[in-house]
């Protein structure tokens, strides 16, 4: 199928090894990068790591940038997504193993809806890695904190009153229950390699949020399900110094195979510039399995 000019916003980085191809599908969506030009959208290091060349083909989301098409919605901007990989998986013809998809702010939500979509709701198709930058658990709860720009506070002054803070939230019709999405997925799956990356002096969503999807990704591994205080004694932490720290989470999938959930939390990068840094370079590298 042809790719519909409604998609525009993601980055496919095809890396040509031999006869082998790698797709790299990026999801990126927010004003920070929209205004940037294109060698500003993706982390600056994995266009220099000593892998075969990366080719970039850049595409708008419907009623962004020159892309035509209504105000988006979260049934439109999943279905732009499903598309665009369905292109890179039956036009291109890449193999889903070859396949890593990243999002970064909302497009983490898209990135997780869409792999959803084809791990559990069309033909068990699961794709190398998933990469989830700056994510947030859903919209609602992010509304509870979320600042415009990190200052101007949206529902957090109705802090006082939970009942009339709740009662806005659940008035919010484009909820993008990422947390809700991403259990399905890792839950779902066969075998699955997740990489959630936040920095901590992110105001636009908090680091918390990462902490949140990487425990709901890690209890999603299990079958009687656990408390969060069970997944904090278990869970693999290495301390980084001055660079954050990682958590790691291991389980068994069907068939023996392995499901991983990784977090990386750094102390810089805000909300948008984190998308250039080597953390999210080296996530990506390690969803492909390029480097041991």
């Amino acid at each position: 199928m042809a790719i519909s000019p409604t998609l525009k916003k993601a980055y496919w980085s095809l890396a040509a090894a031999g006869a082998l191809y790698f797709v790299f599908i990026s999801v990126l969506l927010n004003g920070w990068t929209q205004r940037q030009p294109p060698h500003r959208r993706l982390p600056r290091p994995l266009l220099r790591v000593p892998l075969p060349p990366i080719h970039v083909l850049t595409i708008d989301y419907r009623g962004f940038g020159l892309s035509a098409g209504n105000s988006p919605t979260e049934a439109g901007l999943i279905t732009d997504g499903i598309a665009l990989v369905d292109y890179a998986l039956h036009t291109i013809g890449v193999p889903a193993e070859r396949i890593v998809i990243q999002g970064h702010s909302l497009g983490t939500a898209v990135a997780v809806a869409v792999a959803e979509h084809f791990a559990l709701r069309s033909s068990g198709v699961e794709f190398g890695g998933l990469v989830l930058v700056s994510a947030f658990e859903d919209i609602p709860s992010l509304m509870l904190t979320y600042a415009i720009g990190g200052v101007v506070p949206i529902l957090s002054p109705l802090r006082p009153y939970p009942l009339l803070q709740r009662w806005f939230a659940e008035r919010i019709q484009e909820t993008w229950r990422t947390g809700e999405r991403l259990a399905g997925l890792v839950g779902g799956s066969k075998w699955c390699r997740v990489f959630l990356v936040h920095a901590r002096n992110d105001f636009d969503i908090p680091w918390s949020h990462g902490e949140r999807l990487f425990r709901v990704a890690a209890n999603a591994t299990t079958e009687r399900g656990m408390a969060a205080k069970e997944i904090e004694a278990v869970k693999w932490r290495t301390d980084l110094g001055r660079g954050g720290w990682r958590d790691e989470w291991k389980a068994e999938g069907r068939g023996g195979a392995m499901k991983y959930v990784r977090l990386e939390v750094v102390p810089h990068g805000g909300h948008n510039r984190i998308v250039t840094y080597p953390v999210v370079s080296k996530a990506i590298v390690d969803a492909f399995g390029l480097v041991e």
